[in-house]
């Protein structure tokens, strides 16, 4: 009987647990006595303070909607600490004046967060052994332009790799908030097919109906619809008369959408280009809808004249 009572009380307090829908921070930082503490998310739709006691103690309570990153910030004190927030009860131990030591505790997402985040400096410490060699080579030489080439595709490559790391913790831990964070980070890196595999994954547990999970299958859906081979989605816009011009108004021909604003010299740099193509194709039923980002109507239609597609749709 005995036995059968402490498992029900383990399952119901493991039940408790699961289920528990407010977090609450428990902080002891060393040198941050009597001192305003801030807790703010990325978006900045979480935001709380407090005043830590005489031994640099505080607490912060609230609810998540979802496990999010957020900042520990201590008034008078440089830099923050980042960390990954739930519904849990949460412990943070250190110095204010170093938050780079900062213990967590209680925090399941911000364990998965460390083991990213030391991946990439794994990564990022095997690349830059790689090209360091090099850029001594070029700097003996005093080459100012191979250690920019050096530099520039060493970027790339850094970048490639940190995406393809982020990718496999993806594949590895499709049920954590931390996942949707690198999911930010390789929207518009990896190929919209590539995206919406990995957003599969994570939509097959929990985290798939967190709110910002659905941010991001908005993102990846809109980009697979303008995928190459797919139906550019319809839109109308007023033309310089005031008439609503649609895409679809244009079916039927071979339609070179031009996003630009007067006021963006490599668009104005292109308008040439875009002109020479128009005069050579327009009569293989080709046209130009040149879409503007400008906010001033005056500037826009100053451009338009020296500019000058005829038979062009100019729309804002």
């Amino acid at each position: 009987m005995t036995r059968i009572y402490c498992t029900i009380l383990c399952t119901l307090y493991g039940l408790q647990l699961f289920a528990q829908s407010s977090f609450q921070v428990n902080g002891q930082f060393r040198n941050a006595a009597r001192v305003k503490v801030f807790l703010t998310s990325d978006d900045r739709a979480f935001n709380d303070s407090t005043v830590t006691d005489g031994n640099g103690h505080f607490t912060l309570k609230g609810k998540l909607a979802e496990p999010r990153r957020v900042y520990l910030k201590f008034e008078g004190h440089t830099g923050s600490y980042e960390f990954f927030a739930e519904n849990s009860n949460i412990t943070l131990r250190g110095d204010a004046n170093d938050l780079t030591q900062t213990e967590t505790g209680g925090s399941r997402e911000h364990t998965l967060f460390k083991e990213i985040k030391q991946q990439e400096k794994l990564a990022n410490d095997y690349l830059v052994s790689l090209q360091q060699p090099q850029l001594d080579e070029a700097k003996a030489r005093k080459d100012t332009a191979a250690m920019i080439e050096i530099a520039t595709k060493s970027s790339f490559k850094w970048l490639d790799s940190m995406n393809n790391v982020r990718a496999s913790f993806i594949r590895k831990h499709p049920g954590s908030a931390v996942s949707l964070l690198q999911m930010t980070y390789l929207i518009s890196a990896k190929p919209a097919g590539t995206m919406d595999s990995l957003m599969r994954l994570i939509e097959q547990t929990p985290a798939g109906k967190y709110p910002y999970a659905l941010k991001i299958r908005t993102v990846i859906n809109n980009r697979m619809r303008v995928q190459t081979g797919t139906m550019a989605p319809d839109f109308s816009q007023p033309d310089i008369n005031g008439k609503s011009v649609s895409l679809s108004d244009l079916r039927g021909q071979y339609v070179f959408i031009d996003f630009w604003a007067s006021w963006c010299l490599p668009c104005r740099a292109e308008n040439p280009n875009v002109l020479k193509a128009y005069n050579r194709f327009k009569d293989q039923n080709f046209t130009v809808m040149a879409v503007t980002l400008d906010n001033n109507r005056e500037a826009w239609l100053k451009a338009i004249k020296k500019i000058s597609y005829p038979g062009c749709s100019w729309v804002t």
